[in-house]
């Protein structure tokens, strides 16, 4: 599947399945949630930003405290809305608008008025650092490598010479085709999705080689890596700095 491809699969997920499409639980499935999915809904988001700072702290110091925060792939705001409360100001991006509307109607209900939300495009040229605080979990993964490395090579960017970077890719999926496979795939998935109520979402491997040299180039001496499985997809959390010494 293409980017551009992709980028129209999320604008279709925002508009009639955003909350299942961030989180693939059949609780979370529809427009609508009641306030019981929708309160575990964003406690999940809460809980993840909480295991960021202890981590961050355990790993930079007990002084980070990170006061302008990019939130990359923001979907409906799950991860945003936490950062939010615990930082001056959040960039929160997202290529489908149908994601972003929905993020927007969170963040008015919550009160929430240091968020800006910004339409992604390839290279997010929109997007302006440094940031004391770059974040992308559960992302890249639905992103083909080819961009989705460059989205990566601009994300540090954006962190400058101090912020800190936290990262997540998949490395392996278990369901991955063959080429012959993917080919045939190719030629049907036109007709298939022209009957699909939910496009279908990619769950793209990273080459770890390719990925881990990228940021070693950037300046990157030292990273923390902390292994991920998602029902078999095997990936990993990175959290890393520039010329960072320890």
């Amino acid at each position: 599947m293409s980017s551009a491809a992709t980028d129209k699969a999320w604008e279709t997920l925002g508009r009639v399945d955003p909350y299942w499409a961030v989180i693939s639980n059949d609780a979370y499935h529809g427009r609508r949630l009641t306030d019981q999915q929708l309160a575990a809904f964003l406690k999940s988001g809460a809980d993840h930003v909480d295991n960021i700072w202890r981590t961050c702290r355990r790993v930079f110091g007990d002084d980070f405290a990170p006061r302008r925060v990019l939130d990359f792939g923001c979907g409906v705001g799950r991860v945003t809305l936490p950062l939010a409360r615990r930082v001056d100001a959040v960039v929160a991006i997202d290529i489908a608008d149908s994601m972003l509307s929905v993020a927007r109607e969170l963040l008015e209900q919550n009160v929430v008025t240091n968020v800006q939300l910004v339409k992604s495009d390839a290279t997010l040229s929109a997007i302006h650092g440094p940031f004391d605080l770059v974040h992308s979990v559960i992302v890249l993964q639905h992103i083909p490598p080819a961009p989705g490395l460059t989205l990566v090579r601009r994300l540090v960017e954006l962190a400058g010479d101090t912020g800190v970077v936290v990262l997540h890719v998949l490395y392996h999926n278990p369901f991955t085709r063959s080429p012959l496979a993917r080919f045939a795939h190719r030629l049907v998935a036109p007709f298939r999705d022209r009957y699909r109520r939910v496009p279908e979402i990619q769950m793209n491997p990273y080459p770890l080689n390719t990925l881990f040299e990228l940021i070693q180039d950037a300046g990157v001496r030292h990273l923390r890596a902390e292994l991920t499985n998602h029902a078999g997809h095997l990936g990993a959390l990175l959290f890393f700095r520039k010329g960072d010494s320890g």
